[in-house]
């Protein structure tokens, strides 16, 4: 990211992909950004965050969705999730491919994936349009755009939609066992158009 204040509503940049590409590269995880305070930003200055996978854990809750991807008018989406996304497969990774190239790909990959949930991403310069989480791994991305902050008490950020709900005591975790996580996580963002 970046040593100046920059806010967490503004559009990710090359730069940041560059970083990301760099974090990734050393570490096999999940990277995610909660683009704005609806997308469960907790912090005003802008910052992506990678959790790396352990051996415990080796394969998300949200790769199970994205293995059942569909194609539909261009746009790769997965049947499995009610809400409104778009995920971006990567090519497996080739030895040589310099930062700058992986830079490019991530990048055109995110501007891609905004304009397939109509997030209007024209000018790059001024804050962003809409609230919406993203997730990257070395092998996809996903983006989703964002409704609000949280359901009935629960918040919600990115990593809710790799599978990862924080609740803070039992009350809580009764009442997101009763209403379902995936109807929670439907909740927060926008229902997706029936596509076939």
């Amino acid at each position: 990211m970046t040593r100046e204040f920059e806010s967490q509503d503004n559009w990710l940049t090359s730069a940041d992909f560059a970083a990301l590409v760099k974090c990734l590269d050393e570490v096999d995880g999940v990277a995610f950004y909660n683009g704005g305070q609806v997308a469960g930003s907790s912090q005003p200055h802008k910052h992506m965050q990678v959790v790396p996978r352990t051996g415990e854990i080796s394969e998300l809750p949200i790769e199970i969705a994205l293995t059942k991807a569909k194609v539909s008018g261009g746009n790769r989406w997965s049947p499995l999730l009610p809400y409104k996304h778009a995920i971006a497969k990567f090519p497996p990774k080739k030895a040589g491919l310099s930062i700058d190239v992986l830079t490019k790909l991530y990048m055109s990959r995110y501007l891609m994936l905004l304009k397939a949930v109509d997030i209007d991403a024209s000018d790059l310069s001024k804050p962003q349009s809409a609230p919406y989480n993203l997730l990257c791994t070395r092998q996809w991305m996903m983006l989703i755009p964002r409704s609000k902050e949280e359901h009935e008490g629960i918040p919600v950020n990115s990593l809710g939609f790799a599978g990862s709900l924080l609740v803070k005591n039992q009350a809580e975790l009764a009442r997101l066992q009763e209403m379902g996580p995936l109807n929670v996580l439907h909740q927060v963002s926008f229902d997706r158009a029936e596509e076939d």
